[in-house]
């Protein structure tokens, strides 16, 4: 940086991503010699301190796929459900309690509607839905790690120039 001496001082004086902002909305500010400066700078491959990622359609790509996959994820949340049924004989004191569990993935609506203690009409039978929060933290990490080495490694492969075969 300290070799593009009237960005540098300029830089001092703006905020880093002003300069940027001012270039990339305004036309004539595009014209003028900081913005050509920059501009230069930045198609050369140096970076400067208030640059970002450059988007490829790969890196999109990646960015669409695994948004969807997220978003799938919120819209049908894992869920825990805890059944409990008691039952009395005729003529008896003892009370049989039975509990049932269960594993899924519901609706996000209906989800929110049933999610709590429900309990039958005659208080026998309650149910409980509760988010299996363990397994949707799970989901959410594994879907982060995959898109994350997508976005960085995968789509900097595919950018790499490929190697011209050797005669031989």
């Amino acid at each position: 940086m300290g070799h593009h001496g009237f960005l540098t001082d300029f830089e001092s004086i703006v905020p880093p991503r002003l300069p940027f902002l001012i270039c990339f909305y305004s036309t004539k500010a595009r014209k003028n010699a900081v913005c050509r400066e920059r501009n230069r700078i930045r198609s050369s491959g140096v970076f400067t301190s208030g640059d970002n990622i450059t988007m490829t359609p790969c890196r999109k790509r990646v960015l669409r796929v695994f948004g969807l996959i997220a978003l799938l994820v919120v819209l049908f949340p894992p869920y825990q459900e805890t059944r409990i049924s008691r039952t009395q004989s005729r003529g008896s004191v003892l009370v049989r309690k039975v509990t049932t569990g269960g594993r899924g993935l519901m609706f996000l609506p209906r989800f929110l509607k049933i999610r709590g203690v429900t309990l039958s009409s005659r208080g026998r039978e309650e149910r409980r839905v509760t988010l299996d929060g363990r397994f949707f933290l799970g989901e959410f990490g594994v879907i982060a790690v995959l898109g994350l080495f997508d976005y960085f490694v995968l789509c900097s492969w595919r950018r790499r120039p490929k190697k011209p075969l050797s005669p031989g």
